[in-house]
């Protein structure tokens, strides 16, 4: 029986576009044409080596001040913004390392109506991204891993088609506008040039409906080993665009419960075949 697409699933099919969610971020802070005392503060206490060191890990405190900050236009943004950088200030502190429930980032409206957009997306499978055993042996004697991650310029050009729709409809229903940090001629090379692993490993033992397909079959049974069964994100055949434990999760229930209802049948007929 052939699947029928979605409204919005024809939608994205028709116009070629990834698996992909977007979400407003905070403007670069170390810039500090965004107005904002708040954000003007954290630039501040980030740019201060000591500190910034103290508040978040080093690698995250140099992205985030990547450029030159301009010191005297922040301080003038935390003296003109005092009341609300203050209360934002004490209202972050409380939550992010007092409550007992923390935060784990923050979000500031300012002054200018002017935020970031950041984006996770699906990167499609390919033959040539793919994992060898090396010559080299772990601490246990097993060979370690060697692993070929490719990135397609076919990728980045749907990357940047999802944006020009999302900007079609912030548009055409007057809720905003879409700008962007270089050159329209120049997003598909900034995509590329930021393209990254995702830190969560998916592939290698994909699924498929035959050996010629993939690796395991659709109830997670190894065609070349079946008493062999994964539970593991490397069954996808695409990594979506959202973290991926939920579904393992449900992939293992779903497997805990089969593999238990086949020992009871197993178990039935045992017990039937002693008392024949």
């Amino acid at each position: 029986m052939r699947r029928r697409f979605t409204p919005s699933e024809d939608a994205q099919a028709r116009h070629g576009l990834p698996n992909i969610c977007f979400w407003p971020v905070v403007p670069p802070i170390a810039d500090a044409r965004h107005g904002s005392g708040a954000l003007s503060a954290v630039a501040l206490a980030l740019s201060t080596p000591v500190l910034g060191r103290l508040l978040i890990p080093e690698a995250i405190r140099k992205r985030h001040l990547d450029g030159e900050v301009d010191l005297g236009a922040h301080l003038r943004n935390v003296v003109t913004d005092a009341p609300r950088a203050a209360a934002f200030l004490a209202r972050f502190a409380y939550a992010r390392y007092l409550s007992r429930q923390r935060i784990p980032g923050y979000f500031i409206l300012n002054p200018t109506r002017r935020y970031g957009l950041s984006y996770h997306s699906e990167q499609s499978p390919r033959a040539d991204s793919r994992v060898t055993l090396s010559d080299q042996a772990d601490a246990l004697g097993m060979p370690r891993l060697r692993i070929d991650l490719r990135f397609h310029v076919e990728d980045a050009q749907a990357i940047v088609r999802a944006h020009e729709r999302l900007a079609d409809w912030l548009s055409s229903r007057g809720v905003g506008a879409m700008t962007y940090r270089q050159p329209a001629t120049e997003n598909v090379a900034a995509v590329m040039a930021r393209a990254s692993h995702g830190t969560h490993q998916i592939g290698t033992t994909r699924m498929g409906a035959n050996a010629r397909e993939g690796v395991v079959d659709g109830e997670l049974r190894c065609f070349d080993a079946p008493n062999l069964f994964v539970a593991s994100s490397s069954v996808f055949v695409t990594s979506g665009q959202a973290n991926p434990t939920l579904s393992i999760v449900a992939f293992a229930a779903r497997l805990a419960e089969r593999l238990e209802r086949e020992g009871r049948d197993e178990a039935r007929l045992t017990r039937a075949s002693a008392h024949g």
